[in-house]
């Protein structure tokens, strides 16, 4: 399971699945991007409308109130003009575009979460698990997610994997190229979304823990502190132009609490039922895995790499101490931040490691479990959580 090497029958084998799936998403998926007007759809529909009548790329007039439709909305990044140039050049109406992108903007989804998948494990089973459980637990929604790939935040987190996945082989492999991909994906999200920059910014600050702890990463530290300027650079210009036009007084809609619960003016935390609304449950079970999941994955390689890339962000949403100035500053835009984890890979890795356990009674390669009461304890609570 720690291959990641493809043979020329695998290869072959891929290409047909991801035909295969290509097929699934085309017709699964065309006509059913969200448009329900109980969604703010609508906003972003509009947007792409009085780009198209009133020919400006960055309409000031979208129908947004208290601000947003009285001048250029800064959450609207590039993202917008991009689909209002592809509804001019279709001769197509923004709705039913919108409604229709999902349909190959999936395909293009999945290849990009594969990808960020393998960087992170470096095993084929685990980044094939990964991709199952996108479809069945990702945001909540699965599969259904996909059908929200028309929203910029979405390809944003696209993006995103994208660039970690370019920032990981560069790592490994430091080829400049990858570098320089990784720099060029990080500008594109910022421009796409606002959130982006945030999250990329806490998976750089969990990447920067992993690479200071010298039994773990400490090979990549040198790389990592060569690829952060150029990154925050290429983050840093499409940042700034934004913030220079963001209002003073940005609609409320957009800012205000919710989906914590309120302790005192210094101690806020997430309401359990909001995050698995938004996360799923996968993620809180996920959340309560992290005390054990380095010893129960012990076994693939890049294991702590992917628990630190997830609980850094996790515990800093989560934990009421620091959720509060977060809320206080950012609002429910905060709980963002959980975009960075690698949820659907950290879970997959837990559910090999579990399951090693319990086949073998034995957590790793290395060595084995001694005794029988040991190796029925690493059995009994390996069935448990693979369960």
């Amino acid at each position: 399971s720690r291959r990641e090497d493809y043979s020329a029958r695998e290869k072959k084998a891929m290409l047909v699945v991801f035909i295969f799936l290509f097929g699934i998403c085309a017709v699964l998926l065309a006509g059913n991007g969200e448009t329900g007007i109980s969604t703010d759809a609508p906003d972003h529909i509009s947007f792409v409308r009085r780009s198209l009548d009133g020919g400006g790329l960055l309409p000031g007039d979208s129908f947004h109130i208290e601000g947003d439709g009285e001048s250029f909305d800064p959450r609207k990044g590039l993202w917008h003009p991009i689909v209002s140039l592809w509804a001019w050049m279709a001769d197509a109406e923004p709705h039913v575009l919108w409604a229709m992108m999902p349909a190959f903007l999936s395909f293009f989804a999945i290849v990009v979460f594969w990808f960020f998948a393998g960087e992170l494990s470096g095993s084929i089973p685990v980044k094939a698990l990964s991709v199952l459980f996108l479809f069945l637990f990702f945001r909540s929604h699965g599969f259904v997610w996909l059908t929200k790939l028309s929203y910029s935040r979405n390809i944003a987190q696209i993006v995103f994997w994208g660039t970690a996945g370019f920032l990981i082989r560069y790592l490994r492999e430091q080829r400049g190229r990858d570098l320089g991909i990784a720099a060029l994906t990080a500008a594109a999200g910022t421009a796409i979304h606002l959130s982006y920059a945030p999250v990329l910014g806490i998976f750089l600050f969990s990447l920067m823990i992993y690479v200071s702890i010298p039994r773990l990463g400490g090979e990549w530290t040198g790389r990592f502190w060569k690829a952060v300027p150029l990154v925050a650079a290429a983050v840093a210009l499409p940042l700034s132009a934004r913030l220079i036009n963001f209002p003073d007084n940005p609609n409320i809609i957009h800012t205000h609490t919710q989906g914590m619960m309120t302790v005192a003016a210094w101690l806020r935390m997430t309401d359990p039922a909001e995050l698995i609304a938004t996360m799923g449950l996968p993620f809180l079970f996920a959340v309560l895995v992290i005390p054990v999941f380095p010893y129960i994955t012990s076994a693939y390689r890049r294991s702590r790499l992917v628990w630190l890339l997830f609980s850094v962000p996790a515990l800093l949403v989560l934990n009421p101490l620091t959720a509060a100035p977060f809320d206080m500053v950012a609002g429910y835009m905060h709980t963002r931040l959980l975009y960075a984890a690698p949820a659907m890979v950290y879970l997959a890795i837990a559910v090999f490691g579990a399951g090693r356990g319990a086949l073998t009674g034995r957590w790793r390669l290395e060595k084995e479990e001694t005794g029988w009461k040991r190796r029925t304890f690493v059995r009994v609570s390996g069935s448990l959580l693979f369960i």
